[in-house]
């Protein structure tokens, strides 16, 4: 006996995304009551997948990005002595990033905390 099913599979993941053959993927985004479209999403790169179908614009944290961008901001506008900066600065410094060498804001991190 043959039974017909349906899979469902639900992911944040990039990589999982962009895996699986053309028309084999649907998305919905919720809530609820949208309807399900087709996507065709791989051999995407993951940094496609998460801007296109995830509306994220980076895979780090989004916490990490806005505390990171508000310290940068500071620097730019020559105002690190602020109040606000060292605030901002000791939140980085409190997340105790471990970020890889070939990390490309590993750099960025460190000299800002040190700043």
């Amino acid at each position: 006996m043959r039974f017909k099913a349906t899979l469902f599979i639900a992911t944040h993941s990039p990589l999982i995304a962009n895996s699986v053959r053309n028309g084999n993927v649907y998305l919905c985004d919720l809530p609820a009551g949208q309807a399900w479209q087709r996507a065709d999403l791989f051999g995407r790169a993951s940094d496609t997948v998460l801007r296109e179908q995830f509306h994220l614009y980076s895979a780090r944290s989004p916490e990490v990005a806005a505390v990171l961008n508000q310290c940068l901001a500071y620097i730019a506008q020559n105002e690190t002595g602020r109040q606000e900066f060292r605030k901002a600065q000791a939140v980085l410094g409190d997340f105790g990033l471990d970020l890889t060498p070939d990390d490309p804001v590993a750099e960025i991190v460190k000299t800002v905390v040190g700043f």
